[in-house]
């Protein structure tokens, strides 16, 4: 059973589906991209890009495993992080430590020197963890 809503619901407005076509073009607007943002700048296919997937040794994990930062965008985490599929985003990096631990990322924070071309660091970890 549904719990009912503290108000009223809003309907939708059908703007600007529910408006008819012109029978012209509008002219272009002057601060319109000229090519579609999705499209590649040369006629030959972009780079695709794999996430970093750091194998290590049973029961040594925080010893093996190393990180070095070379993108704006990182994103860290356990071997989710592996499934995620090859990109075109160039300022994006994504290194998989299997298994990987809070505790495990912490300590390669700490061994890890700054990388001032970082500016925006995700971590993720621990997302399939259910019942735990």
């Amino acid at each position: 059973m549904r719990t009912p809503l503290p108000f009223p619901p809003v309907p939708l407005p059908l703007y600007p589906f529910s408006l008819p076509l012109p029978s012209t073009p509008s002219p272009p607007c002057p601060l319109a991209p000229t090519r579609p943002f999705f499209q590649p700048t040369s006629s030959a296919s972009p780079t695709h890009y794999e996430p970093i997937y750091h194998m290590a040794k049973p029961q040594r994990n925080v010893q093996d495993w190393s990180f070095s930062g070379t993108k704006p965008i990182l994103i860290l985490g356990d071997s989710n992080i592996n499934r995620i599929p090859p990109h075109t985003n160039r300022k994006l990096q994504l290194d998989s430590y299997p298994g990987a631990k809070v505790y495990h990322l912490m300590e390669l924070f700490k061994r890890t020197p700054p990388i001032p071309t970082a500016k925006i660091v995700i971590i993720s970890i621990g997302i399939n963890k259910q019942g735990r």
